[in-house]
């Protein structure tokens, strides 16, 4: 038979929730044009700049802005380098939950990730990446090869995150990040292991990450403390790469 009609409070939640995301694809529209505004602008004053010098003022200005370039590459490598074997605390990303995503959904799963690996690296982050639960049949691992994730120095697994840190989960060092948790997170300590869940979820399933990890038996559950001190009105879940 048909499915039956949608109540009128499902459809204005439904109306709502569509009107949000038109909001949010707009800003970002608009952020994005401004961002491409601002690196044209900068690129015509470097021409004009370059224009204004004498040839071998050109050569010599070229020349030092390519050994600044150097430099900060050799930086970047240097922080991962350090980050990959010595980093402190360890965040993990645990995409065990791929197969509840659809394929847009998976896509998103793989932006997400990229961004928190290229915002960890920019911001010199001493933090030391892992992503779990990619054996050959996850479907999310696709999606993050055409990020880039081959060129990625970070920690990649097979196995899921509760075999990985079996040692840290017994001595009570593993904190799940969940927006169901009771608890929240107030500090971050270097010996604790961080778990993200890779969820990307349209209409997020509530409970998904939290009863993943009480089935898993573990012991440290939080959430993040953005009612205290995020924006007014923050919504409780979070991009992966806002955590």
């Amino acid at each position: 038979g048909a499915s039956p009609p949608l109540q009128k409070s499902e459809l204005k939640r439904l109306r709502k929730a569509e009107l949000k995301e038109q909001k949010r694809l707009h800003a970002k529209e608009q952020r994005q044009q401004k961002k491409k505004a601002q690196k044209q602008r900068k690129q015509e004053l470097r021409q004009e700049h370059l224009e204004s010098m004498s040839a071998a003022e050109r050569a010599e200005f070229l020349e030092k802005e390519r050994e600044a370039g150097r430099e900060r590459k050799a930086a970047i490598e240097a922080t991962l380098d350090y980050s990959f074997h010595h980093g402190r605390p360890r965040i993990v990303i645990n995409c065990s939950f791929s197969d509840t995503m659809d394929v847009r959904e998976l896509t998103s799963l793989a932006k997400q990730v990229q961004l928190s690996y290229t915002q960890a690296r920019d911001s010199n982050s001493k933090a030391q990446l892992h992503i779990t639960s990619l054996h050959s049949q996850n479907p999310v691992i696709q999606s993050l090869e055409k990020q880039g994730m081959k060129s990625w120095k970070l920690h990649l697994h097979e196995e899921s995150v509760w075999d990985v840190f079996a040692t840290e989960a017994r001595e009570g060092r593993l904190v799940v990040l969940t927006p169901d948790a009771e608890e929240e997170l107030l500090e971050v300590l270097e010996e604790e292991v961080y778990v993200v869940g890779g969820i990307v979820d349209r209409s997020v399933k509530k409970m998904q990450s939290r009863s993943q990890a009480v089935d898993q038996g573990a012991t440290k559950l939080r959430k993040l403390p953005l009612k205290r001190f995020g924006p007014s009105g923050c919504c409780p879940v979070l991009n992966i790469d806002c955590v």
